[in-house]
């Protein structure tokens, strides 16, 4: 395994970087202050937030029941949530409860009814959705 050391790190950072980015200058021309550089001109919590929200809200409501399907939208799904999670987001009831409501619309009527017939009526399910759908159907 080759270790990079922070010059070369640095290096590949500047390669990298494109537009205005590359116009950025680093105070002390170190690998760690240019990221700090990057971080303050650029990263938009708000705004990396909301596209997080927006890509989870826009998912398309499935018309078939197909596994493949289902695995895309959860893969959306926790691809977005584990973005906001990095952001420093934390998962708790309420958010599993608003994601798994998400969940439930975006998908057919059958496999709702399916869905709701394999749990308790009174139990609200923990948010693991693929991990519900893989035992609550096997072919999932």
């Amino acid at each position: 395994m080759t270790c990079v050391n922070e010059s070369q790190k640095l290096y590949y950072l500047k390669a990298s970087l494109q537009g205005d980015a590359k116009l950025l200058e680093a105070v002390d021309d170190s690998f760690e202050s240019l990221i700090t550089e990057l971080k303050t001109r650029f990263e938009n919590k708000r705004l990396l937030t909301e596209t997080h929200i927006n890509a989870i809200l826009e998912i398309e409501k499935l018309t078939s029941e197909s596994a493949r399907d289902i695995r895309s939208m959860t893969n959306i799904l926790n691809k977005n949530f584990r973005a906001l999670k990095l952001l420093g987001f934390e998962r708790n009831n309420l958010s599993d409860l608003l994601l798994l409501n998400i969940f439930l619309k975006k998908i057919n009527r059958e496999t709702r009814k399916q869905f709701e017939q394999s749990i308790d009526s009174n139990q609200i399910p923990e948010l693991d959705i693929y991990d519900v759908f893989r035992k609550k159907k096997p072919n999932y």
